[in-house]
């Protein structure tokens, strides 16, 4: 075979791998990349965010009927099974940006709290996990982890110990145990406090609170940082301290700090907090009864009330319009970390910006990026769409100008004129010939 022979041979076996590859692909593609992006434009998501608040998070195991949806799922093509996890949140609309200035005895205090997806779990149904237990633990599934440095639990009743020692007396625990040495009683009518005490609230005007984060100081006053506008004046209301929930704070510096998404701005009396340093769960006691009867602006404005700018009460939560994702690099348990806290056992709940559409109150998603996905629809598509064309251009065009003699070499009809017409002179005159033996 010659060199040009080799050529193209090599030419068209791949172009010939070319077009089968570019059609699987705009196959495969039709499912992960070309319909998920159809059905996101034309879903009417707002592409301005507003923000939303885990109402409540489940757990679903071996029910297919209602894991159809997840709210994030890894690799699409294999969502829907026996097992999922659901997360519902309530939206509104933002709150206010701000910047509280000419502030003194600015403090900030951090509240421990339990991360539930890195807790240190003795699981019971292994050897000498459990045999030392001590102090307050939860446990479900018989995997059991301590929260004393973060509750400070009171119980009414507590029922007969199980010896831990003996691995099949814990490998079923379900509940609040009280243990001992590895002694452990179920307690019941349990009520549990956040440990964090000596909030440094006296002589403070302003306390804001972001997760389990608190900022005090004594301030001049807070600016809108969108506008400039005086959103609140402490000559404007003495002896009054200004409570806020903020979902994000930032840029502090010695006389002033930040806050974005502030809500629920309630101005109460000075007096009502003490003059003791108190805690969490009094400073959130006082808020939840009486902030909503105090709120610093009855017109949503300045600081809003969530409810005031609520859009939906409770919605489903998705990473995305699917619900799913393809990069299969744990995006989901990321996901449920930022987005999974419910605020269930006084802990803070999640807060984030998410994206929803008007005329649907069903569902809002955590990622919506209109500009983005359509340039992924123009790449997946025009780059296999023009390599298939490409391809099957050049092995339509072979087939037309290539032609192979009866020796086995391949002729290119455009490059060798004179050898089809060589060919046929030839046949031709053999037929003759052939003509001529049977006269005779």
């Amino acid at each position: 075979m010659e060199k040009r022979e080799r050529a193209v041979c090599g030419t068209l076996c791949l172009c010939l791998a070319v077009a089968v590859m570019s059609a699987v692909a705009l196959v495969y593609l039709t499912v992960i990349i070309y319909l998920p992006s159809q059905r996101e434009m034309s879903s009417g998501i707002n592409e301005i965010p507003v923000m939303c608040t885990t109402t409540e998070r489940k757990a679903i195991k071996d029910d297919i009927l209602a894991c159809k949806w997840s709210s994030c799922s890894e690799w699409c093509l294999s969502k829907g099974g026996g097992a999922c996890t659901h997360l519902y949140v309530s939206v509104r609309n933002n709150g206010s940006n701000v910047e509280f200035e000419e502030c003194t005895d600015i403090v900030h205090k951090t509240c421990p709290s339990l991360d539930r997806f890195n807790l240190q779990k003795k699981n019971c149904k292994k050897d000498h996990q459990c045999t030392q237990l001590d102090r307050t633990f939860r446990c479900e599934g018989g995997k059991c982890w301590n929260i004393t440095d973060v509750y400070s639990c009171s119980w009414t009743e507590k029922g007969p110990e199980l010896n831990c020692e003996k691995k099949r007396n814990c490998v079923d625990l379900e509940g609040m145990y009280d243990c001992h040495a590895g002694r452990c009683g179920k307690i019941e009518d349990w009520k549990c406090e956040r440990r964090c005490a000596d909030i440094e609230s006296p002589g403070k005007n302003v306390i804001i609170m972001s997760g389990d984060e608190i900022v005090l100081g004594n301030c001049r006053r807070a600016v809108s940082t969108n506008t400039g506008e005086t959103l609140w004046d402490s000559n404007d209301a003495p002896d009054t301290t200004l409570l806020a929930s903020c979902t994000i704070l930032g840029g502090n510096g010695t006389d002033y700090f930040r806050a974005q998404d502030c809500i629920n701005g309630s101005l109460l009396q000075s007096q009502i907090l003490g003059k003791e340093p108190t805690n969490l769960t009094t400073l959130q006691d006082v808020f939840h009864k009486l902030g909503h009867e105090n709120k610093l602006d009855p017109t949503a404005v300045r600081f809003p009330y969530e409810d005031d700018i609520l859009i939906f009460n409770q919605s489903r939560l998705m990473i995305n319009l699917e619900g799913c994702v393809n990069t299969l690099q744990e995006e989901c348990t990321k996901f449920y970390e930022i987005h999974g806290n419910d605020g269930r056992n006084h802990s803070a709940p999640s807060r984030y910006p998410c994206y929803y559409a008007p005329a649907d109150p069903t569902y809002v998603v955590a990622r919506y990026n209109l500009q983005h996905t359509r340039w992924l629809f123009l790449i997946f598509f025009i780059v296999p769409a023009s390599l298939l064309i490409l391809s099957c251009g050049v092995l339509f065009t072979c087939s037309r100008i290539l032609n192979v003699d009866n020796s086995g070499h391949m002729n290119l009809d455009c490059c060798n004129p004179g050898t089809h017409s060589e060919l046929s002179s030839s046949h031709l005159q053999f037929k003759s010939f052939e003509k001529d033996a049977d006269h005779l």
